[in-house]
């Protein structure tokens, strides 16, 4: 028969190991903070993420994850760069090797350090480098990468490249997506990194499940130990489903900023002193994405016809309100705000029905007597147009262009559906998508950075990954747009940049690979109600030069309007569970020892 003193023994030692085990995970899983209201900040952003994986984000904007992962090398307005993972980079003369050191102090937002495992493994075959995603294109180029020591990590390539921290900054959309070593081993490249994040940048993401319509961002309270801290501690984020729909939050008071349509501008300047817009000029591309290598796209003559044919003028007028410029003296992912990187003398384009018809006909595309255009074989030319749901501005230009197509004469159906489903469709050829005409507005290119303007669409502007055919057509004008992007990689000096980016453009704009028919700009919405120290709403950026991609300066610069008039806990919280534990253990072994003494003492009953 068990003793007394043992089965109070056993029960005592039980009750500390769950309670030592409760200790563990509430370790593992800090509460949140508490955070004052006039330290929330209430941000609207269109469309729902179901994936806060930078590899595998296709819904949504990036600006959540953006602020969690930092990248290598952030692009600025005045075509320069800033890096908040690396405090230094070397590379040899031909730059075929660099050496790259985490900034010392860097941590998660759970206390660990920022390692060289989690920069190789992040950026290696696990991760931004696997076979399914490769986005940079550095899974064929880095032969070999190493740690040198905790924090410095060394890549070697098998040709020059002077921009593999800029080409690790375009990773996904916009950012470096160095994750933790742990997360990737664990989950894997297609991890949506849900829940409650890992992040090394300023806020992290809460407890977030996919498809919510509402989600949670705290300060990271290490992140402060680097760089400076911003002043808000939490910032609520309600996704709605097109961007027509973030200015009501606005006008109601409901949001303190949010990306708006330009349709909605002026009633957002008329809802009150408190309401502004922040007008980042020609920050965007709206392009007509096809394949250049199938009938008809593949004709020059063809291409040409539908800049000519198509209205720009009006197209910015109904799809932006006029926020933006026409493309018709550049036709390249290059405006004429890249400076010294904008080749003047390029192929030069206007608004010239005539001259469409005239190019159409040089290719046998004739108007018969039923007004209608026929391919050489009699048959009607037809023409399906796709464009996303999620923009306002694509619904609204793809309108324009459908009419301005139909006047010339041709059978355009118009499809409509999510950005995702268009990209999925792409990947899996849907209903023949691959042989249609995609028109999608982009903001993630503009700044006058060589990189970013020597790279094909399908890395910048483009929406679904259709780079599966050569961005030029036929071979012979890939390979030479592909030797003038290797001497774009191959140097730093900005007048050889210069020379490589003026040939890319002139091919361009000349062979069209795609068509720009804009260049917007990006338009935020914000209240001085809540947050004051707002940036300049002329010449001020919410974002870097890659749009998406947070401006933390800016961030970091807003300032509450009110003070705070109660004191609330705003880091990590401390965590008492321990002392907690200890002390129970305390108060059950004396517990169990007096019960065994009063055992001992008890008189055996007869």
């Amino acid at each position: 028969m068990r003793s007394p003193s043992r089965t109070v023994a056993v029960i005592a030692l039980l009750v500390v190991s769950s309670l030592i085990g409760t200790a563990a995970i509430s370790r593992a899983q800090s509460p949140a903070p508490s955070c004052p209201a006039n330290e929330t900040l209430k941000w609207v952003l269109p469309g729902t993420p179901t994936s806060l994986n930078p590899l595998t984000f296709v819904t949504g904007t990036a600006y959540q994850w953006e602020f969690e992962y930092p990248g290598g090398n952030a692009y600025l307005w005045n075509g320069s760069t800033v890096s908040y993972l690396f405090d230094w980079a070397k590379h040899n003369a031909n730059y075929t090797q660099w050496t790259l050191n985490i900034r010392p102090g860097l941590k998660w937002s759970d206390g660990t350090t920022v390692n060289a495992s989690d920069v190789l493994t992040s950026e290696g075959p696990k991760f931004a480098f696997n076979q399914t995603y490769n986005y940079e294109g550095l899974l064929q180029r880095v032969t070999k990468e190493y740690a040198l020591n905790s924090s410095a990590v060394v890549f070697v390539e098998n040709k020059p490249d002077a921009y593999l921290l800029n080409e690790f900054a375009l990773d996904g959309a916009g950012g470096t997506p160095v994750l933790p070593a742990r997360v990737i081993n664990q989950h894997g490249a297609a991890y949506p990194n849900l829940g409650t994040d890992l992040s090394m940048g300023p806020f992290y993401v809460y407890n977030y499940t996919a498809g919510s319509t509402q989600m949670v961002m705290y300060r990271n309270p290490y992140w402060g130990g680097v760089y400076p801290a911003p002043k808000i501690c939490e910032i609520q984020v309600s996704f709605v489903d097109t961007l027509s729909l973030t200015t009501e939050r606005l006008l109601a008071g409901s949001a303190d900023l949010a990306p708006i349509d330009p349709s909605t501008a002026a009633s957002l300047l008329k809802g009150g002193p408190n309401l502004h817009v922040l007008d980042e000029k020609a920050v965007g591309a709206a392009s007509l994405e096809y394949n250049d290598s199938i009938f008809p796209y593949n004709s020059l003559a063809f291409r040409q016809a539908l800049v000519y044919g198509i209205n720009q003028t009006e197209f910015i007028g109904k799809a932006f309100s006029g926020y933006a410029i026409t493309a018709y003296s550049a036709e390249t992912a290059t405006p004429p705000s890249a400076g010294i990187f904008y080749n003047p003398h390029t192929t030069q384009y206007s608004f010239d029905p005539a001259k469409a018809a005239s190019l159409l006909s040089s290719m046998g595309i004739t108007k018969g007597s039923d007004g209608m255009l026929h391919y050489s074989n009699g048959t009607v030319a037809s023409l399906v147009l796709w464009t996303d749901t999620d923009n306002t501005e694509d619904l609204a230009g793809a309108a324009v262009v459908q009419s301005d197509l139909q006047n010339l004469g041709f059978k355009v159906t118009l499809q409509t559906t999510s950005q995702a489903n268009i990209v999925g469709d792409y990947g899996a050829n849907t209903n023949g998508i691959r042989n249609d005409i995609i028109l999608f507005s982009g903001y993630v290119l503009n700044p006058p950075n060589a990189l970013v303007d020597g790279l094909p669409a399908c890395s910048v502007e483009w929406l679904p990954p259709n780079c599966s055919h050569h961005f030029f057509y036929p071979t012979s004008l890939d390979n030479l747009y592909q030797g003038n992007l290797s001497g774009v990689l191959g140097t730093a000096d900005p007048q050889q940049e210069q020379k490589y980016l003026w040939n890319i453009q002139a091919m361009e704009a000349q062979y069209l690979p795609a068509i720009i028919l804009a260049y917007p700009d990006f338009l935020w919405g914000y209240s001085t109600a809540n947050w004051v120290n707002w940036p300049n709403p002329v010449t001020g950026h919410m974002d870097e030069g890659l749009a998406e991609v947070p401006n933390m300066t800016a961030w970091e610069s807003l300032t509450p309007a009110t003070t705070a008039t109660t004191t609330t806990t705003t880091g990590a919280s401390p965590d008492y569970t321990l002392y907690y534990v200890a002390g129970a253990a305390v108060i059950i072994v004396i517990l169990a020892a007096v019960a065994v003494a009063a055992t001992r003492r008890r008189p055996n009953k007869i």
